[in-house]
């Protein structure tokens, strides 16, 4: 309620007051938007050269900033021999690195979407891949589209990885999906994504927080996973995040090119507003 409630009163602020110059003015110097070319951080260094396409492990969660209480002993504890990590909502702090440390011999590649500046410090937040392969090639890009009074766009981050006894790549796109700025701009996110996939000979993944919170969000989506190939992951213990007005799930897997051996939900973590998704998976697209 206190975002529903919180968007319109500022909008009719910025439309009505004196003020609105100088707050426009003070949003844009809080959400600051680096460079795209200045967005991309990478933590630690892989062990491996290549997956192994008989198990691959892959751990996705929005991480909530890693800001609730006992999130360094759940990260520990659940995402424990993961192959991939796909994070959303991370960021770059002493909580982070933390966390990221516990995984020796994993690199971790971020995206930052913005950084919120204020006297505690500048916190950069965005997408976030790790393995314990080495990627053969990382891209961050943005949206074009904004979310809406505080400007600012989401951050994908896109990672190729070698597979053992193959020429082929696995592509990863990770995506915290727009959420305020929209139907069609969440429709123009899902297809910048899809672009990827849709130009990629191999095996992919699609995952991450879609906020995909009505019918006309999951519609699209939906189709355009057909026109790619991508087909839904189906976990056990399903208690993914749902949106709280219309109860429509908005975290989601999708593959192509594996074949799933087993997929769970984490349902009681209560270190984020968002339950991590798990899956085993053979690389069958070789």
């Amino acid at each position: 309620m206190k975002t529903l409630l919180v968007l319109p009163a500022l909008t009719l602020a910025l439309s009505f007051t004196p003020a609105h110059a100088g707050l426009k003015d003070w949003l844009k110097k809080k959400f600051f938007i680096p460079k795209v070319a200045d967005s991309h951080v990478v933590y630690g260094k892989s062990s491996k050269g290549a997956l192994n396409p008989k198990n691959v492990k892959v751990f996705v969660w929005n991480i909530y900033k890693a800001s609730k209480k006992g999130f360094l002993g759940d990260f520990a504890r659940h995402a424990k021999g993961s192959d991939i990590f796909m994070l959303q909502e991370g960021v770059i702090n002493n909580d982070m690195d933390r966390a990221l440390g516990l995984f020796p011999g994993h690199r971790f590649d971020m995206g930052i979407s913005f950084i919120n500046r204020s006297k505690k410090g500048d916190l950069a937040t965005g997408t976030v891949i790790g393995s314990n392969v080495e990627p053969n090639y990382v891209l961050i890009e943005r949206t074009k589209d904004l979310e809406p009074i505080i400007k600012t766009p989401k951050a994908n981050t896109v990672g190729y990885y070698p597979i053992e006894g193959s020429d082929k790549e696995l592509l990863i796109v990770n995506i915290h999906g727009m959420n305020m700025a929209g139907d069609e701009a969440f429709a123009r996110h899902v297809d910048q994504c899809l672009e990827h996939i849709k130009n990629h000979d191999g095996p992919a993944i699609f995952a991450g927080d879609f906020n995909s919170k009505n019918d006309v969000r999951i519609n699209h989506m939906v189709r355009g996973m057909h026109k790619t190939g991508m087909v839904p992951v189906l976990f056990r213990d399903d208690k993914r995040r749902k949106s709280k007005f219309s109860r429509a799930v908005i975290d989601y897997s999708f593959v192509r090119g594996l074949k799933i051996k087993d997929a769970w939900v984490l349902g009681k973590l209560k270190t984020s507003d968002h339950m991590a998704m798990v899956f085993e998976a053979e690389i069958s697209d070789l």
